[in-house]
């Protein structure tokens, strides 16, 4: 939902697809990955945290399928009830990669929320 509000805010609609891609923005497929800041483990010494969290593209066939369209993927962080949009990447650009930590997306080359409407809006 976070996503869809963000698009309505900037007057774009969308439509929730939820098969192996979650949205479709004017004919473009678009897939929406959460990961929480971090995971929590009762046992861990000190806070409670054990490592930061990580996107996981779980599915095999969804994860081929978002590389072979090159789809966007919108990576949102997610803390207890926040949710804060880090960016968007091809899927071409993590190779297919079952998961993709918080800390080395920075290094992939994230386009802002901003940046890629810019883009769309050039597309359409």
């Amino acid at each position: 939902n976070a996503f869809q509000d963000a698009l309505r805010g900037k007057g774009i609609e969308s439509d929730y697809i939820d098969s192996w891609y979650d949205f479709e923005v004017l004919g473009q497929k678009i897939e929406v990955k959460t990961c929480q800041l971090s995971i929590k483990d009762p046992k861990w010494k000190n806070n409670g945290f054990m490592r930061p969290g990580r996107f996981d593209f779980r599915n095999k066939e969804n994860r081929e399928r978002q590389f072979e369209e090159d789809i966007w993927v919108v990576f949102v962080l997610r803390h207890f009830e926040d949710y804060f949009m880090l960016g968007f990447l091809k899927a071409r650009v993590f190779e297919k990669k079952r998961s993709i930590s918080i800390s080395s997306l920075r290094s992939l080359g994230l386009v802002s929320f901003d940046e890629w409407i810019r883009r769309f809006r050039q597309n359409v």
